[in-house]
């Protein structure tokens, strides 16, 4: 099992919040080792299993100066209170307030780069935050991706947010044709 003490300043390069699994294993395709951060059991239980560095955490209660700067931020929030098929308490509840943790962490870390995801309707909160990113000096990207046109086997629409210091965030290629019922 592969759990970090992190001290400021200890070569983390790059922070996935609310890891889980998704991202780190792209991460890890491209040769990037992030460190994620991930309250959920079985979630770190799964990434030990695969030898991803993994601190068992609440994110929002995770004091993000730990880390002082580093190169990227990954950040796919719980997305139950904004799903079209959960309870849809939004930005009412304690859980639909993560979403804000990435400004939170952006303003601690000052990481080079941003990507986040989640369900397609945060979009407008993904707007309004990349707008103080702008503010905070960033270029940004925001906007809605077709799962399946990336070839993940999943018809799901994702609200995503890029950004970066220095270079202006694109929305990727599509790899895969869009899935037509």
């Amino acid at each position: 099992r592969r759990v970090r003490r992190v001290r400021k300043g200890d070569g983390v390069s790059i922070v996935d919040l609310f890891s889980g699994f998704g991202w780190d294993v792209a991460a890890h395709e491209l040769g990037l080792d992030p460190i994620g951060l991930e309250m959920d059991a079985d979630a770190c239980a799964t990434r030990a299993l695969h030898g991803m560095a993994t601190i068992r955490t609440d994110v929002a209660a995770y004091p993000a100066e730990r880390f002082g700067k580093i190169e990227g931020l990954i950040a796919s929030p719980p997305c139950q209170d904004f799903s079209r098929a959960g309870k849809r308490g939004g930005l009412s509840t304690e859980r639909g307030q993560l979403v804000f943790q990435v400004e939170r962490w952006v303003e601690a870390c000052r990481p080079e780069w941003v990507a986040c995801e989640q369900t397609e309707d945060v979009l407008p909160i993904w707007e309004m935050i990349a707008l103080r990113l702008r503010k905070a000096g960033y270029r940004t990207w925001t906007g809605l991706l077709k799962a399946e046109r990336y070839g993940v086997p999943q018809t799901r629409t994702r609200a995503v947010l890029m950004a970066h210091r220095d270079l202006v965030p694109h929305p990727p290629v599509p790899t895969h044709q869009e899935y037509v019922f």
